[in-house]
């Protein structure tokens, strides 16, 4: 499909409109309680990756402000003992030096904590001997965190759901990914927690299940945002041929379900294998993006206060519809490269 002036002007449009309402939410009071490292990690990754210097400036000054506010929320300690605290604050910190900041004593200081925990308090379970479970309880409403195959929680006695054996996996693969990617280990190595892919491979279609669509979905582009470093390098689709099929297959359905922020992972995650707007189903897909951005600059439903999902939503659609300065085809950890040509003959 040929490219039209119009078109192209209504797509910078919507990406600048975005891009101010990320400005409003860094600047607002409270933001980085309710979207965590999510805005710093959003406008780290858009310096580090847009052609556009005037975006690569603004996405700068975000991050800068967002900083700002992250270091008075945790001006007495960077966690709470936590593992998810202690991932925040080192996406929080790699986010920084996406953007040019770096802070080596706070690094040091990260790299310690981090030593203090095992894979199994920091994911649930041990990615280097063993593959993803299905027993990992989730986070009980009372806020404890209780031990694997429990079914009933500890403290409330609330009866427990088991988290999806691929949702175990990305989770803990985007966090080993953060903390490889800036140099303090969080439980396992990056190779460790993603070497399961062929054994997480029986992906759900949005006719079976929408819920166990959505972790497939989630757990297929942020593969492909984790091995191209969020956006730096193009992949090749026979490197990841069970995947890529997945996403051509079902690019329509988030947009029959009205769903931006999955329209938006879509998107990008099929640019990173070398689609353009020139492809039909992209520029559709861009078109559903365009047309359905709220008047202040977000995407999702507008019923009351902005909260995270309104957010991410507002972050893939940007992601979805704004250019990236491709530096070639390869990989965020070359070493990798026969793990993942071994992927593509499977």
């Amino acid at each position: 499909m040929p490219r039209s002036r119009g078109f192209d002007q209504a797509r910078a449009r919507a990406v600048a409109r975005a891009m101010s309402f990320l400005e409003r939410l860094a600047q607002g009071r409270g933001g980085l309680e309710r979207f965590g490292s999510g805005l710093l990690y959003c406008c780290g990754f858009l310096a580090a990756t847009t052609p556009d210097p005037n975006l690569k400036r603004r996405a700068r000054q975000v991050t800068m402000i967002a900083f700002a506010s992250w270091c008075e929320a945790n001006r007495e300690a960077l966690h709470d003992g936590s593992a998810s605290s202690i991932t925040a604050a080192v996406q929080t910190l790699d986010a920084m030096a996406r953007a040019g900041r770096r802070y080596p004593r706070l690094q040091r200081h990260l790299r310690q904590i981090a030593a203090s925990f095992d894979p199994i308090a920091m994911h649930g379970f041990d990615a280097r001997i063993e593959p993803p479970p299905a027993d990992i309880p989730e986070s009980c409403p009372c806020g404890t965190e209780n031990v694997r195959k429990a079914k009933r929680c500890v403290a409330c006695g609330a009866r427990l759901d088991w988290t999806p054996a691929i949702r175990a996996w990305y989770l803990c693969f985007i966090s080993a990914y953060c903390g490889q990617r800036y140099g303090v280990k969080l439980g396992v190595s990056f190779p460790e927690a993603v070497q399961w892919l062929p054994q997480m491979r029986e992906y759900r279609g949005p006719a079976r299940n929408w819920n166990r669509f959505h972790d497939s979905v989630y757990g297929i582009t942020h593969l492909v945002y984790t091995l191209n470093d969020y956006g730096r390098f193009l992949l090749k689709p026979q490197w990841l041929g069970v995947e890529y099929e997945f996403l051509r297959k079902h690019w329509a359905a988030p947009i029959e379900a009205n769903d931006p922020d999955m329209t938006g992972e879509f998107l990008d995650s099929l640019r990173a294998f070398g689609l353009t707007e020139e492809d039909p189903a992209i520029r559709y897909a861009m078109e559903f993006l365009i047309e359905s951005q709220n008047e202040d600059g977000s995407w999702g439903a507008r019923d009351g206060m902005i909260d995270y999902r309104r957010f991410h939503a507002t972050w893939a659609a940007l992601d979805g519809l704004r250019e990236f300065s491709w530096k070639r085809e390869g990989l965020s950890f070359p070493e990798l490269m026969p793990m993942v040509e071994n992927w593509g003959r499977r």
